[in-house]
């Protein structure tokens, strides 16, 4: 009887390699653009809440004022402020205007940075009354 020798062949082919090697990359590459989405929305939100942070700084401080120092017109303020190890520029504009003769005043605060070649803006209103 003639025996029969079976050939096994192990290891991968150069083709199966090149095929593995192409699938991770395409893998790593999906993953790579989810973190810069996830970012750049990170970023986007850090400097979000602290142009609200510097709206509501300014509003607290036009409500401790006394009504009659509140003076008509418009006030621009440009504001360096550390974000990310990063020193961002915001423009804070207040507008104060009469609302109800006598009784209240409006106060519109716009907070302006710059952002990837965009200008964001962040506007809050607030109304004084005379107390």
């Amino acid at each position: 009887m003639e025996s029969i020798a079976l050939k096994t062949e192990e290891g991968f082919s150069l083709i199966e390699a090149l095929v593995a090697m192409l699938i991770l990359s395409v893998i790593l590459l999906g993953a790579l653009q989810g973190l810069m989405v996830s970012y750049r929305t990170s970023s986007t939100n850090t400097l979000r809440n602290e142009a609200i942070s510097m709206a509501e700084e300014t509003a607290n401080a036009l409500r401790n004022t006394p009504y009659a120092n509140l003076v008509d017109g418009t006030t621009t303020n440009i504001v360096l402020r550390q974000v990310a190890n990063a020193s961002v520029p915001f423009t804070v504009t207040q507008v104060v205007a009469d609302s109800v003769a006598s009784v209240a005043k409006s106060a519109q605060i716009t907070v302006t940075w710059p952002y990837q070649g965009q200008t964001i803006t962040h506007t809050t209103t607030i109304i004084v009354g005379n107390s």
